[in-house]
């Protein structure tokens, strides 16, 4: 096998629709049934929003970490998909667990290249950047909960004004 099939960004770039669509299939296999089959008909803006951005932010995340690793693109790739995560009302652990499947998808998926062992510092350094990811992400969801509970934290305040209002005029 040449030295070129054995380099990690090759491997990922070459095998990436492969390892996309698995992504992508196993975070929505952390959804329920019925909400994994909506979202994933990710094909259309309009019609599916949320399984389009999540398609488009696991794309988007791929390239950075298997490619670039520009942080504010991963920064924005990860708040694409966590504004969404953030109004399920999901755990903080659940919310950025759909990194750690990228590391078993990219382990799965290219386990007879990486046997060879050729690429391990590769791996490990890509492994590194996912982890990086992870806890980018952690703070990404973290500052879009508090933002929701601000708005609700405001909504109620102005409920009890409103209440208020309407009390004193009643008086």
């Amino acid at each position: 096998m040449e030295q070129a099939a054995l380099d990690l960004k090759s491997l990922l770039t070459d095998n990436k629709d492969t390892l996309l669509t698995k992504w992508f299939h196993l975070v929505l296999e952390t959804y329920p049934k019925e909400t994994a089959r909506h979202f994933g008909n990710q094909k259309s803006q309009f019609a599916n929003p949320i399984g389009h951005n999540i398609f488009e932010g696991l794309d988007e995340i791929y390239d950075e970490l298997s490619q670039y690793a520009n942080e504010d693109r991963i920064f924005k790739a990860l708040d694409r998909i966590l504004r969404i995560t953030a109004v399920q009302d999901l755990s903080p652990s659940k919310a950025v667990s759909f990194l750690f499947l990228l590391k078993r998808v990219v382990r799965e998926g290219l386990a007879e290249e990486l046997r060879e062992g050729k690429c391990l510092q590769e791996l490990l350094d890509f492994e590194d950047k996912v982890d990086q990811s992870i806890l980018l992400a952690f703070n990404i969801y973290l500052e879009c909960r508090e933002t929701i509970y601000k708005m609700r934290l405001h909504e109620v305040k102005t409920r009890c004004d409103i209440l208020e209002r309407i009390n004193q005029y009643n008086n």
